[in-house]
């Protein structure tokens, strides 16, 4: 590893870097306490303390497998009501569906992030073509895993 090139960006590469770095930050601060936020709701609203794990972590599944997973959480004995039923798809639409956004914007800046990594390593198409058929392939930016870490878990 000592003699392993290690390539140093241009400075429009660094600046576009740092950009899309401190975006990053921001909006896994942003889903972070919107994770809080639904926690505590959860509690609140429906009295469930252990949300199931796609409640917990919402931001890739549909209003029919949240609404799915909220009347699970709140057992057989005490199924929510209509209007828990409409309270629940208003908050869906109120803190789920824009932190959705935010993960999908997460995952064009972690795209562009691994662009410009290539760029400043200067690989070809064939290049990142070899590195992605080579065991282990690279990392896939945060929001493709989670989609994929919650399509296994659903």
């Amino acid at each position: 590893m000592e003699n392993f090139p290690i390539a140093l960006p241009t400075d429009d590469i660094r600046n576009h870097a740092a950009l899309a770095v401190d975006r990053l930050i921001d909006i896994r601060r942003q889903v972070a306490e919107a994770g809080r936020m639904l926690h505590d709701w959860y509690a609140f609203e429906f009295e469930i303390d252990r949300p199931s794990r796609l409640l917990a972590d919402p931001y890739s599944i549909s209003i029919d497998q949240f609404l799915s997973e909220v009347k699970s959480g709140r057992g057989r004995s005490k199924p929510p009501s209509a209007a828990g039923v409409q309270v629940a798809r208003e908050e869906y639409f109120r803190t789920i569906q824009p932190a959705q956004r935010l993960f999908h914007g997460a995952n064009q800046l972690e795209w562009r992030l691994y662009d410009l990594v290539n760029e400043t390593y200067g690989l070809t198409p064939d290049d990142v073509r070899l590195m992605w058929d080579t065991p282990p392939p690279p990392r896939r930016p945060l929001a493709q895993e989670h989609a994929a870490e919650t399509e296994t878990a659903a």
